[in-house]
C-alpha cells in the first residue's frame, strides 16, 4: 500500500509540475481561490475540484487581555466547482464530512482560523481533505479509541477540531479533542500501531506533558496533560508500541503543574508537530 507520506510527495511533484491541477487519491490540499485539483475516485473516474470561495461566519468574543470584543470564526462555508457544477457546504466544530458529487470533503482550516493562541501553519486560504466518499472516512480497524473502557457522554468532551475555547484572555481555537478523565486511573492507549518520537521525561517538560508518536504514513500524534509518575518507564524514543498498548495514566498537568480540569487530549499533524493539523472530529 502505497503510503500518505508518498501520496503526498507524488502530489507535491505533479502539482509542481502542471501548476494549479493535483492527480491524487485522496488527501491533504491547501488551496487558494480559484486553485483546482484533481481527485480520482476507486472507480478509476478523476474529479476536477475548483474552490470558488470561503464565507468565514462569526461571532463575538470577549477577550479580557485586550479588553476588547472581536471576532471570532464559528464556521466557514466552503464553495467549490466539481466537474463544472457549484457546490458548497459548511465546515467547523463538530461536523462530519460532506459528500458531494461522488466525494467527501472535511475542511481543516481557513485562513483567518489560523490564529489565535495555538497557531496553524497554513498558509493559504483553505486546507480541505478530500477522498472518495464512497470509502468509509476512516477504516473501521484504523484506530481504536485512546482511553480505555470510556464510556461516552460518562464524562465531560468538549473543546472538539477548531472549536473556540471559552473563558480564555485571548482568543483560543482548539485544535484536537479534549476527554475529561479522572487523574491517575484511566489508560491512554495507542490509537494504532505507533513510533514514539518523544517524551517529556522524569521530571516532566513544565508544559503540558506531550507525548509524541508517529504512525508507518507519517501520521503524528499529540498526547497532552498526563502526570509524569504515570507515563510508563518502558516509554522512549523508538519504542514501537502495538495498537491499544497502554503509554500511562490520563492526568491533570497544565504548565507544569496539575490543574482541575483532569483530561486527555489528543490532536494529529501531518509529518510531525511543525506539519499541518488534522481535523480529528471524524476520527
Amino acid at each position: 500500500m502505497i503510503s500518505r507520506t508518498l501520496l503526498s510527495l507524488l502530489a507535491a511533484m505533479a502539482l509542481l509540475a502542471s501548476g494549479t491541477e493535483t492527480p491524487a487519491s485522496g488527501s491533504v490540499f491547501e488551496l487558494n481561490i480559484g486553485d483546482s485539483v484533481r481527485v480520482r475516485t476507486r472507480d478509476g473516474r478523476e474529479h476536477a475540484v475548483r474552490l470558488i470561495g470561503v464565507h468565514e461566519r462569526t461571532e463575538p468574543y470577549y477577550e479580557s487581555a485586550n479588553n476588547k470584543l472581536i471576532d471570532a470564526i464559528v464556521s466557514a462555508d466552503v464553495s467549490l466547482n466539481i466537474d463544472g457544477v457549484s457546490q458548497s457546504f459548511t465546515g467547523g466544530p463538530l461536523r462530519m464530512p460532506a459528500h458531494l458529487v461522488g466525494l467527501a470533503f472535511l475542511l481543516g482550516c481557513t485562513r483567518h482560523w489560523s490564529g489565535g493562541i495555538i497557531k496553524d501553519s497554513l498558509a493559504k486560504d483553505i486546507r480541505l481533505e478530500i477522498q472518495d466518499a464512497s470509502l468509509p472516512w476512516v477504516q473501521p480497524d484504523k484506530f481504536i479509541f485512546p482511553i480505555r473502557n470510556y464510556r461516552w457522554r460518562a464524562v465531560n468532551y468538549q473543546h472538539t477540531y477548531l472549536g473556540v475555547a471559552v473563558n480564555q484572555a485571548r482568543l483560543y481555537y482548539h485544535r484536537g479533542e479534549d476527554m475529561g478523565m479522572i487523574p491517575d486511573l484511566d489508560l491512554s492507549l495507542a490509537m494504532e500501531a505507533l513510533q514514539v518520537v518523544s517524551v517529556p521525561g522524569v521530571t516532566g517538560d513544565g508544559l503540558s506533558n506531550s507525548v509524541t508518536l508517529r504512525d508507518g504514513t507519517g501520521l503524528c500524534f499529540r498526547y497532552a496533560h498526563m502526570n509524569t509518575p504515570h507515563i510508563f518507564a518502558d516509554l522512549q524514543p523508538g519504542v514501537e508500541m502495538a495498537q491499544g498498548q497502554p503509554l500511562g495514566l490520563t492526568g491533570n498537568t497544565w504548565q507544569g503543574s496539575p490543574v482541575r480540569d483532569p483530561h486527555l487530549h489528543v490532536e494529529a499533524h501531518e509529518h510531525d508537530l511543525a506539519g499541518p493539523f488534522r481535523n480529528t472530529f471524524p476520527l
